[in-house]
């Protein structure tokens, strides 16, 4: 933790349906002078608490029920919700590839796999602190850009970069079927 970035005026909302660690985030919390958080048990407690106040950073952990919890991200990150551009942080047993690929694609910026430490949280903050990604709204998706690599490229717009022409695309079709 060579860099320090003063967190003390962050509003943490935790959710974690485990006394121990809510109690363990709070704790690594407080070292990092974060004094003002709001624990809640469950997704329905958090949405409830979500009505009348905006966090800065949302914690929640991955429990039993992922699909609460990645579903509860996605409500967070609905066009009609105050804090879907609130940074989310998902805690997890499990830290798999597919865990991480579920949350990203839920809405979640960033993935803590358990056990945690003070440096693991404080470098995750930091890293929501330095990335500048933008927010993404598509049809099935908002949350944070899930791309961490730029590409450079020439031009206007890489995608369409060689797009085929449409004959090609048809005669190829209809090669491959006759």
């Amino acid at each position: 933790m060579s860099d320090r970035y003063d967190y003390s005026g962050l509003a943490v909302l935790i959710v974690d349906s485990n006394p121990f660690w809510t109690r363990l985030l709070n704790s690594i919390l407080g070292c990092m002078r974060i004094e003002s958080t709001r624990n809640c048990a469950s997704a329905i407690e958090a949405w409830k608490e979500l009505q009348t106040w905006t966090p800065d950073v949302i914690f929640v952990d991955l429990a039993g029920e992922e699909i609460d919890s990645l579903r509860f991200i996605r409500g967070i990150r609905r066009r009609d919700n105050p804090a879907r551009c609130c940074p989310i942080i998902l805690t997890s047993n499990v830290a798999g590839a597919a865990i991480v690929k579920r949350a990203r694609n839920a809405g979640a910026d960033y993935t803590v796999a358990k056990p945690f430490s003070v440096q693991v949280i404080y470098r995750a903050l930091a890293a929501l602190r330095d990335s500048e990604r933008a927010f993404v709204e598509a049809s099935r998706y908002y949350g944070p850009d899930r791309r961490r690599r730029t590409r450079s490229f020439i031009g206007d717009d890489r995608r369409a970069e060689n797009p085929p022409a449409a004959s090609d695309t048809t005669s190829a079709a209809v090669r491959a079927v006759g």
